[in-house]
């Protein structure tokens, strides 16, 4: 579903004052009365003509100054409510900006993908191709739960200890079995369960998932597990976990690594219209340093990039010794095919697309984009690095 963003008032268009006709109408006036009242008197010698001719002109004065207070009048009121709309425009694009922007911090995340998979921190490896690409065998969920873990330990351990609670979404699949399964893991890491709270559903896909976490803000941290194995093998497998901060309350305290903004859903293909938005109302991207594409999505990059290239300079930029803007675009981010990184994708890709990026982040500061395909939809998606303020 694409952002319900209200369309700006349209700015009524203001023509500005031209008194050159009016000054030459008067001009010609003043001149026709005064050639006629002296040319009057100096034929029929009647001093009553040069009152006249006196009176006529301060009479043309008046008139003319009349209309030129009217007009003058008239365009202050047109001025004044052009301005209130283009102030009102501005302070609903901002708030819409800051609507659009809003975002959930990650305190931590880790992914547990095949040695195939290219790093962002080394994406040095071979190519991958569209084929699957397996886990090893499957050791059972205790051993899953512990590998995901232990790289977020120190943060866990933060937590606990400042007394935050964690709601914790198990993978698809998961039931009371699995549960008692991570409750041991927990334990056996020296952490206490009743900090533990379960989520009430599985992980959906991503931006429906991320739409219900700005919806409902919670004093809570958050910890996401999502695990695929596909039976049959023909889609790439993997496992992430991320630890998300409190969106309400008292801050843990923690170093973010780096924020998820709002999604957006638009309808596919996707329109130019519906770039310009997203770019607009996330302002952030002008910052964008790396686009993520899929299989469905790649052929419409360009049209993103274009998007991208032809929105206007920020009006903070540099300026060069003439007070005008010598600022020159920021350069094109890289583009990264999701398949040359992930092979096969299935239908994780999106969970699997936004922990890439946020690798990438930590290797290259910054914003990531990705514009994915999420059902019949495209998903388009940022995530940047380092202390992001709604302000």
């Amino acid at each position: 579903m694409d952002w319900t963003i209200p369309e700006p008032y349209a700015i009524p268009s203001v023509k500005p004052l031209r008194w050159s006709g009016w000054w030459r109408g008067f001009s010609l006036c003043a001149m026709v009365i005064l050639l006629v009242g002296c040319g009057g008197y100096f034929w029929l010698k009647d001093p009553r003509l040069l009152l006249y001719t006196f009176g006529g002109v301060v009479l043309l004065i008046l008139v003319f100054a009349g209309i030129a207070g009217w007009n003058m009048y008239r365009y202050g009121v047109e001025a004044e409510h052009a301005e209130d709309i283009s102030n009102l425009n501005r302070l609903t694009t901002l708030k819409w900006q800051d609507w659009a922007q809003r975002s959930v911090a990650v305190l931590g995340f880790y992914a547990f993908f095949p040695s195939a998979v290219l790093s962002p921190h080394s994406s040095n490896g071979p190519v991958n191709g569209d084929k699957p690409l397996l886990l090893p065998p499957f050791n059972g969920f205790n051993a899953l739960f512990q590998d995901l873990l232990l790289p977020l330990l120190p943060e866990l351990q933060r937590l606990v200890a400042e007394r935050i609670s964690l709601e914790v979404t198990l993978p698809e699949g998961c039931g009371t079995d699995e549960w008692q399964q991570f409750t041991q893991t927990w334990q056996m890491l020296g952490l206490p369960v009743s900090s533990l709270l379960t989520s009430p559903a599985i992980p959906d896909s991503y931006g429906t998932q991320m739409k219900n976490w700005l919806i409902s803000p919670s004093a809570t941290a958050r910890l996401v597990l999502v695990h695929h194995r596909d039976v049959r093998q023909t889609t790439t497998e993997g496992a992430v976990i991320w630890l998300l901060a409190p969106q309400v309350g008292r801050s843990s305290g923690l170093p973010v690594r780096c924020f998820l903004h709002r999604p957006m859903h638009t309808s596919l293909p996707a329109e130019l219209a519906a770039f310009r938005r997203f770019l607009d109302y996330q302002p952030l991207t002008t910052g964008m340093n790396g686009l993520w594409t899929d299989a469905v999505t790649r052929g419409q990059a360009d049209v993103l990039l274009i998007a991208h290239s032809q929105r206007p300079l920020p009006d903070d930029c540099d300026t060069g010794m003439d007070g005008k803007n010598s600022a020159t675009p920021a350069p094109l981010p890289e583009q990264h095919y999701l398949p040359h990184w992930l092979g096969k994708t299935g239908p994780y890709h999106d969970w699997f697309t936004i922990t890439l990026m946020m690798q990438m982040t930590l290797t290259k500061p910054g914003v990531q984009c990705a514009m994915i395909n999420d059902g019949d939809a495209v998903l388009l998606s940022s995530v940047s690095a380092g202390a992001f303020r709604h302000e």
